[in-house]
């Protein structure tokens, strides 16, 4: 399992999980937000990691209680300034996407 105690939780509860026989990280978001857009993460901490390859699996679903216009924003977030003011990142939304069928 992954060791929860080397992650900071920002808005976030994380745990960890096993789905579909894989051990993952488990990121929710949690705690009262004032704004729709705000930061919610988990944040690796104390990592010496600088340049290389990021290679992550996402699974994203809305919560229960989320509003109407959600759209399951998830996402990876890196180079983080210390005071959390700053970051590099890129986004998927995969709730919002078609799946096609012209064959």
């Amino acid at each position: 399992m992954i060791n929860i105690e080397n992650w900071k939780e920002n808005y976030t509860h994380i745990s960890n999980e096993v789905i579909d026989n894989e051990k993952v990280l488990r990121v929710i978001k949690s705690g009262k937000i004032n704004e729709y857009d705000e930061n919610t993460y988990a944040k690796l901490v104390d990592s010496s990691f600088h340049n290389g390859i990021i290679e992550v699996k996402m699974l994203s679903r809305l919560l229960k209680e989320a509003p109407d216009f959600a759209r399951g924003f998830i996402g990876i977030a890196y180079r983080i300034h210390e005071d959390d003011t700053k970051f590099e990142s890129f986004y998927v939304r995969p709730t919002n996407s078609r799946q096609c069928d012209d064959r």
